[in-house]
């Protein structure tokens, strides 16, 4: 009896590392859909807040050509260079908060890889940790007599 729960003990570390394994899995995986869904918020808010930058763009163009126009100023030549360099400007501000989404997008994205990538790693050592807590429990049993030799 004594026999049988003393091999019973030697299952209990290998018992452990699988459920540590299965826990490294299971974080990785939370970790995994945080960052896709942190992904996809940064694109979502990069997006909104371009439309809101060019909706605002629209307006200080506007305003600047009933400006040249109160102010007698034909808007041609020189005064049309002014609004298409500030158009301009305007629309790069606008692009540069969308790049600045997909580049965090992608960030995270990667960040969510890393982390299924160390959740397998950590699975792996867990097992291989438990495997190895087992098999010297099992090396210090003592052997039965029906196989002594």
């Amino acid at each position: 009896m004594g026999e049988i729960l003393t091999g019973a003990s030697a299952g209990l570390p290998l018992a452990g590392g699988f459920l540590q394994a299965q826990q490294a899995r299971e974080n990785a995986k939370a970790i995994e859909r945080a960052a896709e869904f942190n992904a996809l918020l940064a694109t979502r808010e990069a997006s909104v807040e371009a439309a809101r930058l060019r909706r605002r763009n629209r307006q200080l163009i506007s305003s600047q050509r009933v400006a040249f126009a109160k102010g007698g100023i034909e808007v041609s030549g020189t005064a049309l260079q002014f609004l298409a360099d500030n158009a301009g400007e305007l629309e790069r501000d606008a692009l540069n908060v969308e790049q600045f989404g997909r580049t965090t997008a992608s960030l995270e994205r990667a960040r969510g890889r890393n982390a299924r990538i160390e959740g397998r790693r950590r699975a792996f050592a867990s097992l291989i940790g438990g495997a190895t807590q087992a098999s010297r429990f099992a090396l210090r049993l003592p052997v039965p007599r029906q196989l002594r030799v």
